[in-house]
């Protein structure tokens, strides 16, 4: 009976490790010398109904559940203030087998260098290491992720979700509410030495090559690195305040990804999928001027980044965000303010976009175990890049990047494209551990000339999410 009555505390105390808001906190730290386990779990179920329309034939969405998501995480202390945290999805749309989504070495305290000014310094300090959900904005800790959908009081994500896993290091400080991290990371999720090349190119005669050649990658060339500089301070029990400002640097990477990150899959499945066309088959297109074009070959084949607008896969990166949290008894205010700039990993075509967010939520009852939400989401891209043959006034059409530059120019464009999306939604925490929640979102794509038009999607989403 007794091992029961541990095992199952050992869940609970795994449901608030697994659902943090934030970053871990020093009270938070596991002083138990023998070594011991921790296991989590989340499961998401939903329902949807909704409609989408644009220029494009779209693929008609049915009523009904869609495929549900699972995560399992595992917490194993090491000793005093040495955590190893794993994370899988167990099941998601976009990879229904299980597989690893990260796992690092979290150092709250070096007790075996038994060095009293490292024991000091430690009280303030943390240490991170290993394959990691990146500490880029604020955005992230709030946001669906597979089955873990316990702390997002909405049914989806933002529209240019920065989100990505990848080997790195986080070096943290927290000294009365004041936080600052300075990081460094791979800068894409698979990660790779080598790449073989057949992508074809056209130089400025228009002769098609095929290189067949081996690209080498040197991870130390391509690293990226981010900061965060904040105050988190919770003045009485019934107010609190956060300000956060983010950013992140990565100069030359073959796939950038922190735009492409979410494998788990979308929460709005199956959204703005353009319809193939036999004679002229399409696929899932990521090109350099902001858009991810969801055009599967197959109609009913699940693209994970559906909903999502955003630079996709990436060369060169700058991105600030800022995040404002205030918190007064019920009342809740959430802010993101985002900018992106750089190049696609594609063809170096650039792009500036920008991002504004802001949440507001209600919590009501006994234990405020009620809300009610509203969000508001809009992202612009500022501009795009082409080449342009300078002889001729034509764009350049290869797949690959322009290897002969001799006649070509990058121009920037201003591009007046927009997402904007509307959301409304209301929940019920049975149980810390439980949610159920039902949204209604309405968002718009304008000026999607070629792909949406003035289309966009909207309806009805019904989740529950159970976590511990």
């Amino acid at each position: 009976m007794k091992k029961l009555v541990i095992f199952f505390s050992s869940l609970f105390i795994a449901t608030f490790a697994f659902g943090q808001q934030f970053e871990s906190t020093k009270d938070q730290v596991d002083t138990a010398n023998k070594i011991h386990a921790k296991i989590g779990a989340a499961f998401l179920m939903e329902y949807q109904s909704i409609n989408n329309s644009a220029t494009q034939p779209l693929v008609k969405l049915a009523d009904g559940i869609p495929f549900p998501m699972a995560n399992m995480t595992v917490v194993g202390y090491m000793g005093p203030g040495l955590r190893l945290n794993m994370e899988l999805y167990l099941a998601n749309p976009h990879h229904t087998n299980t597989y690893v989504k990260d796992g690092y070495l979290l150092i709250d305290r070096l007790d075996f260098l038994h060095c009293a000014v490292v024991d000091n310094l430690m009280k303030y300090v943390s240490l991170k290491v290993g394959d990691m959900e990146i500490n880029y904005g604020d955005q992230h800790f709030r946001r669906n992720d597979g089955g873990n959908g316990i702390r997002n009081v909405f049914a989806g994500n933002t529209i240019m979700d920065a989100f990505m896993t990848a080997p790195g290091a986080e070096l943290n400080l927290n000294v009365n509410g004041l936080i600052a991290m300075v990081a460094t990371c791979t800068g894409t999720i698979n990660q790779t030495l080598n790449s073989y090349n057949t992508t074809p190119y056209v130089n400025i005669n228009g002769t098609s090559y095929f290189p067949n050649t081996v690209n080498k990658y040197n991870t130390y060339d391509q690293l990226a690195y981010y900061f965060k500089l904040g105050y988190d301070k919770k003045f009485s029990d019934d107010l609190r305040a956060r300000l956060m400002f983010s950013f992140y640097h990565c100069n030359n990477n073959q796939i950038g990804e922190l735009y492409d990150g979410d494998r788990a899959g979308t929460d709005y499945q199956g959204v703005m999928s353009q319809i193939p066309n036999n004679a002229n088959p399409v696929k899932v297109i990521k090109n350099s001027i902001g858009t991810v074009i969801n055009t599967p070959t197959d109609p009913t084949a699940e693209n994970q980044m559906a909903g999502y607008w955003n630079p996709g896969d990436t060369y060169k990166d700058n991105s600030g965000m800022i995040n404002l949290l205030l918190q007064f008894k019920g009342l809740e205010f959430f802010g993101t303010y985002e900018r992106a700039t750089g190049s696609s990993s594609i063809n170096r075509g650039l792009f500036d976009m920008t991002e504004i967010a802001a949440e507001l939520i209600y919590r009501f009852g006994p234990q405020k175990q009620f809300y009610g939400a509203a969000r508001w989401d809009a992202v612009n891209n500022n501009r795009f890049s082409m080449y342009y043959n300078l002889s001729n006034g034509t764009v350049n059409t290869s797949n690959g990047p322009v290897n002969d530059m001799t006649n070509f120019q990058n121009a920037a464009i201003s591009d007046g494209r927009a997402v904007e999306a509307y959301e409304i939604a209301a929940g019920w925490y049975l149980t810390k551990n439980i949610v159920a929640k039902v949204q209604y979102i309405n968002q718009k794509y304008y000026d999607f000339t070629s792909e949406f038009g003035n289309g966009g999607f909207n309806g009805i989403t019904v989740q529950t999410v159970i976590s511990f």
